[in-house]
Formats: structure tokens, sequence, C-alpha cells
């Protein structure tokens, strides 16, 4: 399985109508019904209260530190620590070398410090009452374990899947084709289980919409909730740990108004548009600081090679990558605001850890930041970089005059309640 991922992934963009033709016959026929049959079998030797079964498969592999991780996280240290009543928590993944799941044995103590009681990664049974949650996002594993998760969707196991986004159907010209065409095949899959669990209400509505239009028959059969996210990074299992250039970051936060940008570098997250306003900023003689923290995603490498070559780079313009949650603490603390130029968002993190860290809040006029924040932030629309600069001019005005709008009445969470909500939704539907 794991060599299969890794062909799938370097074909994404070279070969489109391969990758469509594999993607239809994987995700169509069943090629594997004897391992299914050895595999999704009930019983076994592990005590019989009920299990919740959180997959963590990607991040088992890999923690790449974005926003996703971060939920998977923290919703899983509250679920392990926290467990609802009645129920024994286990991390899954799956397999390498089975058509199945297997006990993440091994991540659940290198990640989370977590014993779960048992010695090794074995395959998972299952009973009628358990609750297989996909917490992860594993758009590729997902779908190619589809006939398997039915089986166990047959012997009495209620299934559900966290959903982040529909940014790759909603808006296609974002992604690059591998992410279009394997996402389309996840929620294919994810919509014929028992439920949906979006995190926030705006993404609940953009599924019932694409619901409505790709599989109605299917709308009145999933059971579509919503919750928020948490903010309070230190129940998220935070990353350690301060560059040794961490002192000069800081160091010129003072300097200026600097204003904080987190998220991954990807062409919908607006940062072509954010590095031009700050450009007018910066021919008009206005000191303002820009600090851009995120890992480099697509379709930005022109983008990155500009802001490398910059002349304001290291003086007013600062972009950091993989930055520990410890020094990212930090650097909401030094900001003067937080700034979200999404074009589309399924939540926006940074909204409510910036409001966690007291900071004004400057954002894209969209549903989902007026769902979050409500009046509590100062908003921007239109897509030209002089209209963000003249809106970031106004707010500097409002915040030299201690006037800008207060994050500090946003319904913020902690991820305990965060885990709680997400919870009570799937207890509350049987």
């Amino acid at each position: 399985m794991k060599a299969l991922r890794r062909l799938v992934y370097s074909v994404f963009d070279a070969f489109p109508i391969l990758l469509r033709l594999s993607a239809f016959i994987l995700f169509r026929l069943d090629p594997l019904p004897r391992l299914r049959r050895k595999y999704a079998k009930p019983g076994g030797a592990l005590p019989r209260r009920r299990q919740l079964l959180l997959d963590i498969s990607r991040l088992a592999e890999y923690d790449a530190k974005t926003g996703i991780q971060r939920v998977v996280r923290s919703i899983s240290h509250e679920l392990i620590y926290h467990p609802p009543e009645g129920y024994a928590v286990y991390f899954v993944r799956s397999s390498d070398t089975k058509d199945c799941y297997v006990y993440a044995h091994h991540a659940a103590l290198n990640i989370f410090g977590y014993d779960d009681g048992l010695k090794e990664d074995a395959v998972v049974r299952y009973s009628e009452g358990d609750i297989f949650i996909g917490l992860d996002l594993s758009w590729l594993t997902i779908p190619l374990g589809r006939y398997f998760l039915k089986d166990v969707r047959n012997l009495g196991v209620r299934i559900y899947f966290c959903v982040y986004d529909l940014i790759p159907v909603q808006y296609p010209e974002y992604s690059h084709i591998g992410s279009k065409i394997w996402f389309y095949y996840w929620l294919d899959t994810i919509t014929g289980f028992d439920g949906a669990l979006c995190i926030s209400k705006s993404t609940a509505d953009a599924l019932k919409n694409w619901m409505s239009k790709n599989c109605p028959e299917r709308l009145e059969k999933l059971k579509i909730s919503w919750f928020h996210l948490g903010c309070d990074i230190q129940q998220s299992v935070p990353t350690t740990g301060l560059p040794q250039d961490s002192e000069f970051f800081l160091a010129h936060m003072g300097k200026a108004p600097s204003v904080l940008v987190v998220s991954t570098i990807e062409p919908r997250k607006g940062y072509g548009q954010i590095l031009a306003a700050f450009e007018y900023l910066w021919e008009e003689g206005i000191n303002v600081n820009l600090f851009i923290v995120g890992v480099t995603g697509w379709k930005v490498g022109a983008l990155i090679k500009k802001i490398s070559n910059h002349p304001e780079n290291g003086r007013r313009l600062f972009k950091l990558e993989k930055v520990s949650d410890e020094f990212l603490e930090r650097l909401y603390d030094k900001a003067a605001a937080v700034l979200m130029a999404s074009e589309a968002e399924g939540f926006g993190l940074a909204v409510v850890e910036g409001a966690m860290h007291g900071k004004p809040l400057i954002l894209r006029d969209i549903p989902v930041f007026r769902e979050i924040a409500g009046d509590n932030a100062f908003y921007f629309k239109g897509h030209d970089p002089a209209a963000l600069a003249c809106a970031i001019k106004g707010w500097l005005l409002l915040y030299r005059n201690n006037s800008e709008p207060s994050s500090e009445n946003i319904n913020i969470l902690t991820w305990k309640e965060s885990a709680n909500m997400l919870m009570k939704n799937i207890l509350n539907q049987n």
C-alpha cells in the first residue's frame, strides 16, 4: 500500500488521463475480496468495551505540521485522555502490507506518549457498537479501502469522517490535478457511510450543496454535523524548540507594527495579493512588517522566488517555514495583527489562535470568517493589491489610535470543548 501511494503521488501531474483511468478501476472494482474476508472479522482478544477508533494514517506516517495535522493531534489528545463514557480509544492506521487497518500502537507511543495496552500494530478486530472516525485527511487510502470499510460497517461499526473543506471541488482552479481527482473519489467514498463531521457550519452547508448536485439520493441518509476547532496550542501535543535565529525575528517584530500570516503557502491563500499590497505600503514609506509562517505548497514557485530575492527580505519581509508550536506562540504574542486573505477556507485556525492571543484580526470578507469572528474583526473586500493596501492603511490608522476592532468577544473553544462538540454530534445520533 505504501509503495502504491508513492507511485500514485509521482504520476499526479505527469499522467492525468492514466490517473483518471486507474482511479476509476481502483474505486469501482473490488480487487481484494479474499483479504477483505480475512481481516474484516469481529472478535479478538481485546476487552469488549466498545472501541472508538481514530484513524491517524497520515499523521502516523509523517507530520507535515499543517493546520490539519494540528487538529488531528489536538482532538486525538483530548479523546485518549478524556474518552467518552463506555468507550476504549485506540489509534488506527491503514496497513502498508494488508488490505485492512491495524492499531497504531507505535504511533500512539511516539507521538502522544500513550500506551494503549497493546504490544504491536496488530490487525484491528471490530465489534458491533464500535465507532470509526476518519480524523485524518487520508484522501488516497480511504477510497482505496472503501470496500473493506463497507465490510466493517456491515459488522455494526459506525463510520464517520471529518470534512475540513471542499475546496478541491468548489475551487478546482486552486488545486493541482492530482488532488482534484483523488479528492473527488474521497468525497464520493465518505458520503456513502454514516456521517460527516464538518469543521464549520459553512463547510457543512457546502457539503450539503455538493451532495444535492452530485449524489442527492444519499443526502437524507448521511448525518451531516459541524463543530468548531479549539485554539489552545499547549493542549495540541505541541512541537517544541526555537531556531537559532529566533531572537532575530522576534526583535524585528518589535521595531514596527508586524502583521502575521499563518497558513500553507498556496494559491487560494491570497499571498500574491498580500505581498503586492505591502509593496505599495513600503513604496509610500509606511513602516510595517510582514511575517509569513507556513510550509510551501503548490503553484507558488514564482512567488517563493520573489520573496527570497525581495529587497525587503530580512528587513521588513520575513518568511518562516515549519516552525515549532513553541516558536509560533511567541510570534503570535509579538504580532500587531493576524491577517488572513484566503479566498476560501474550511475554518481558519489562525483566526481563533490570533483571538486567543488577543490579537486584532484583518480578514477577507468570506462567510466562514464571518461565522467565526462576527463583528470582531476588520474586514476587507476585493482582489486588487491596492484595495488590500488601502484596507491595511485604514487599519493602521485605527491601530495607532487604539480604536481597531477587538477580537476579545470571539467565542473561542479549548480543544477539550472542540472534541466534546465533535463527540456530542456522534453520540446524539445513536
